[in-house]
């Protein structure tokens, strides 16, 4: 099951129709632990993402699995042709690697609830 704090943030940031940010997601973690200030817990969560970032960057098959929260991962696009879609005319589109998220099946049910 999801831990409670992060049940809380996920309700939060559902029922809220904006768009969140480190600052915003800072100021949710002080306010339900007032140990942490809202710089320091900014300075963590940068940390953290750069952390994420790194881990998927330095190797091609790696996976950043958080219990009861999902997984990220790399995936792989070969190179391919297509077409402009204003002037339709053919165009090479590089190989590129991107990152994929698979929700936690926790997490999809909670967001899947009916509530």
């Amino acid at each position: 099951m999801v831990d409670e704090p992060i049940v809380n943030i996920l309700v939060f940031f559902m029922n809220e129709k904006k768009t969140f940010g480190i600052k915003e997601i800072a100021k949710q973690i002080t306010q339900k632990n007032s140990d942490f200030s809202i710089v320091m817990t900014e300075k963590f969560i940068k940390s953290f993402l750069d952390i994420i970032v790194e881990n998927l960057d330095s190797a091609e098959n790696r996976n950043i699995t958080f219990k009861g929260f999902g997984n990220f991962s790399i995936i792989r696009t070969q190179a391919r042709n297509g077409r402009n879609p204003f002037t339709q005319e053919p165009m090479h589109i590089p190989a590129k690697r991107r990152i994929s998220f698979k929700a936690a099946k926790a997490l999809s049910e909670l967001l899947n609830s009916s509530k």
